[in-house]
């Protein structure tokens, strides 16, 4: 797959510092970060909390390989897609870059309307961007106290 049909944009080392910077002011013994890239993310937040333990999530199988050349320390990889992937477990602190992918480039989007409003009790619009099934999916799951830390477009605060 190529990075724009992922809906992919890599994040710049330094607005990844402030991010696992803020997120990470809880004493976080868990971070996850459900679409990790070449993990700028994991990155930062070892050198700010050397015995994190990450759980973090990468669909493409291309950028798996360089993120585990690239970070040289023990974390949880899991090569599949974040949202069809539950378990009860709940993090400390969440940080991600989500993919932006526009409604119509979304595979199965009825099929995860479906699965969120059984899950969460939440009825979706067939138009949600991608990024918005990773926030409602990383908010359920917060350790009570946790922080949450997203990159998020503008068009957020547009929409009804």
């Amino acid at each position: 797959m190529k990075k724009n049909d992922l809906g992919q944009f890599y994040t710049p080392q330094p607005i990844a510092k402030f991010m696992a910077e803020w997120v990470l002011q809880n004493n976080s013994k868990t971070l996850l970060d459900p679409a990790v890239g070449l993990g700028v993310f994991l990155l930062e937040s070892k050198k700010i909390c050397p015995d994190i333990q990450i759980t973090s999530f990468e669909i493409d199988d291309e950028t798996s390989e360089k993120l585990t050349e690239l970070c040289k320390f023990s974390f949880n990889l899991h090569r599949t897609d974040y949202l069809n992937y539950f378990s009860d477990k709940k993090y400390s602190s969440i940080i991600c870059n989500p993919p932006y992918n526009k409604f119509q480039q979304i595979p199965n989007r009825k099929k995860y309307i479906k699965m969120f409003q059984d899950k969460y009790g939440i009825k979706l619009s067939g138009y949600s961007n991608s990024y918005i099934y990773f926030l409602i999916k990383s908010v359920n799951e917060l350790k009570e106290g946790a922080r949450c830390c997203y990159i998020i477009p503008y068009e957020f605060f547009n929409t009804g």
